[in-house]
């Protein structure tokens, strides 16, 4: 694809979602897309539609698959309408200009496809999909030396000598609808806790003592024993529990168990860099100790192999690091 077919796609992406749910005929029985709705969805502004959440939730993935792929600098309206009016007057372009409005004073597009929008959609979001990740090349990171970030408690990271001239490759994150609710079961974490300590005793056989003590003493809100950990999208779960007692051995311990059932990716939130590295590292570890033994014992089935990635920001004043497992659905 050339670049001047995807600047076509990625304005004809915004235009059939507005001929979707904004569109009408006029007199001569013309498809009218109004400019002003077409830019809702370039500029990802659709929390300005009250309707919004009600649009089928396949339709919003797909919207959401356009935004993660098309240039920022749709967002400005001047630009996009300028944009706009360019690609219609070109005549190859899937809408057009009306014929008897000056290019600089039109308010709406007209279509000029046969496409139903939603499968236009749906064809041109794979294509600048395709195109986008085609030209992503390595990624250049930090150099050999000691790095500081963060305010007023930094974290230092010493990069050394062996990683001159390192890349990266661009993670490529697929996420998947959301679900209502998040159940991991009692039995299942500690099944995990117990294939880890056989595993490795020396390493893990700490873990299923901990675990069974600690959920043992869990409750619910109503004061009832918890036999499962539900949680409930969009909302807060709390666990209370004193220091030590094994709240963070069951967050590590639920993180691959729900990406291994493609309901990841799973960021787990920690304070510093460091805890970010060597979570990453731990989970890694404990799940490929796992895999390799269930493998011995010609148990293991079509799973693939956890991958658990470090992600570090510094946009914010106080960065948040994430550890994220990621399923085997996750391309990198």
């Amino acid at each position: 694809m050339r670049p001047e077919d995807w600047e076509l796609r990625r304005l004809a992406v915004s235009a059939a979602l507005a001929e979707e749910y904004f569109g009408f005929r006029n007199a001569d029985g013309q498809v009218v897309v109004p400019l002003d709705q077409a830019h809702v969805f370039a500029a990802a502004r659709v929390d300005l539609w009250e309707r919004w959440p009600q649009v089928p939730r396949h339709v919003r993935g797909l919207a959401g698959r356009y935004w993660h792929v098309r240039p920022d600098d749709l967002a400005g309206r001047a630009m996009f309408e300028a944009l706009a009016r360019t690609f219609a007057t070109q005549g190859r372009g899937l809408y057009r200009l009306p014929d008897d409005v000056p290019p600089r004073e039109a308010t709406y597009l007209l279509a000029a496809h046969a496409h139903q929008p939603l499968e236009l959609v749906r064809q041109l979001v794979r294509e600048a999909e395709e195109y986008h990740y085609s030209t992503r090349g390595p990624l250049p990171v930090a150099g050999p030396g000691r790095w500081q970030f963060g305010g007023s408690t930094p974290s230092v990271v010493t990069i050394p000598d062996t990683e001159e001239d390192a890349h990266v490759r661009p993670l490529r994150v697929i996420t998947a609808p959301y679900a209502a609710t998040t159940t991991v079961m009692r039995k299942k974490i500690l099944r995990l806790a117990r294939r880890q300590a056989a595993a490795g005793p020396g390493r893990h056989g700490w873990k299923p003592g901990v675990l069974v003590s600690f959920m043992d003493r869990l409750q619910d809100a109503s004061g009832d024993p918890a036999t499962r950990l539900n949680l409930p999208a969009g909302k807060h779960t709390v666990v209370n529990a004193p220091t030590g007692v094994g709240k963070s051995v069951l967050m590590n311990a639920r993180a691959p168990l729900l990406a291994d059932r493609d309901q990841g990716p799973v960021a787990i939130v920690v304070s510093t860099i460091h805890d970010s590295l060597t979570n990453a590292e731990k989970i890694e570890a404990d799940d490929e100790l796992v895999f390799q033994v269930t493998a011995q014992l010609a148990r293991a089935t079509a799973r693939q192999k956890l991958r658990c990635v470090p992600l570090v920001t510094t946009r914010m004043p106080t960065p948040p690091h994430w550890t994220g497992c990621t399923p085997p659905t996750i391309s990198a």
